[in-house]
């Protein structure tokens, strides 16, 4: 979906270690976050992300009662089953993000 917008896609990632990886090794601007991970949580690259003041979109099948750690307080929300209009209405919201 996110290459049929035009999106240059770095991953997926299961782990959170892979995630990390990438972005120290590949250029990423934006992240699209799972919270849950295999092992764990996206919580750490939701964190790395933030302290390079890159924004991230919170994927979750959960629903909006669900309390997310502080660090996703302010990040856009994407809630499953995604459809390709609100995945770029999303992307534009980032894309506004990027260039500030």
């Amino acid at each position: 979906m996110l290459k049929r917008l035009n999106c240059e896609v770095v991953g997926p990632f299961a782990t959170t270690k892979e995630a990390l990886t990438a972005l120290e090794t590949e250029q990423v601007d934006a992240g699209l976050l799972d919270f849950t991970l295999r092992g764990g949580t996206s919580e750490p690259v939701a964190v790395a992300l933030q302290a390079d003041d890159r924004p991230f979109v919170l994927l979750t099948g959960h629903a909006a009662k669900v309390t997310f750690p502080d660090v996703f307080s302010d990040a856009i929300r994407l809630i499953k089953p995604i459809t390709m209009e609100n995945l770029q209405e999303t992307l534009d919201k980032v894309r506004l993000k990027i260039r500030g």
